[in-house]
């Protein structure tokens, strides 16, 4: 907080609540384009206009307005900036629960996808999620076709999409709502449930395509980097063999990805020796 921010405090806790609204003025110059002044200036001006009345209550519901204006403003300045070469943006997300991250139940977060990372921005604070932390994205919600569109890494943490987690956390959802959609976000060291009513699973799941295809990429990458015995690569082509029959990828999808990494490993992995390609 500034010197007269400071100061107002003091006077307050002395009584001297007219001095206190003077000191206020000369701090109200600091709020704008500081969003820890605007905030501290919201505090106390809030503070002091339950101990006043007249004039002096209606200075303290001025700065109030003004330091709300300025906190609106400069919180929005984050969002602003990474929505502008963002692949997709999500406003209004609120958390259902979780672990591990920021939000906090209740809270109303957005979810801004850039080429590389996730960021989850409420107001000026920012939490990043690289893509190479995310295990496991689902999106599921009434009319969805089985979790809308699910992603499993090495981790295996298939649960999210068929198991019981995003049915209790829809639970919590009034049922009024005309779309219905539930986010979840899991990395290895943390888990977080988002609901938004702006978008159904299917238009969500649409949108954020680029990202899914960005995930299926270095996942691919990570099993290829296993090593050329093929040991990684096989337990990947199976899993992704798992994927398929549970509709958790399309047809397209997995001989994409099995043309990808039988092109990376070779001839151990298609059930050649090595060196017998071409044999008669």
């Amino acid at each position: 907080m500034s010197q007269e921010l400071e100061k107002a405090k003091t006077q307050i806790a002395a009584g001297q609540y007219k001095k206190a609204v003077s000191t206020l003025w000369e701090a109200e110059r600091w709020a704008q384009g500081d969003l820890t002044e605007a905030r501290g200036l919201l505090e106390v001006a809030t503070a002091l206009r339950d101990k006043t009345d007249g004039r002096l209550k209606g200075d303290c519901d001025y700065f109030i307005k003004w330091a709300e204006k300025c906190i609106e403003k400069e919180s929005a300045k984050p969002l602003s900036v990474l929505a502008a070469d963002a692949i997709a943006v999500v406003v209004g997300c609120n958390v259902l629960g979780g672990h591990g991250l920021p939000p906090q139940v209740e809270q109303s977060w957005n979810l801004i996808f850039s080429a590389g990372k996730l960021h989850l921005v409420r107001g000026a604070v920012i939490a990043e999620v690289p893509y190479s932390d995310i295990v496991a994205l689902d999106i599921g919600g009434p009319g969805a076709q089985r979790g809308g569109g699910f992603f499993a890494s090495e981790f295996g943490m298939t649960g999210a999409a068929e198991g019981m987690l995003v049915t209790s956390a829809l639970d919590l959802v009034n049922a009024g709502t005309t779309a219905s959609t539930v986010v979840c976000l899991m990395t290895a060291s943390a888990e977080l449930f988002l609901h938004t009513s702006s978008q159904t699973p299917d238009d969500l799941r649409m949108r954020l395509s680029p990202v899914f295809t960005i995930l299926r990429q270095q996942e691919a990458t990570r099993s290829a980097d296993q090593g050329p015995g093929g040991g990684g690569a096989v337990e990947r082509l199976s899993k992704l063999a798992g994927l398929l029959e549970k509709e958790l990828i399309t047809r397209e999808e997995f001989d994409q990805l099995k043309a990808d990494l039988l092109q990376t490993v070779g001839p151990a992995v298609s059930g050649e020796p090595p060196g017998s390609a071409g044999r008669p």
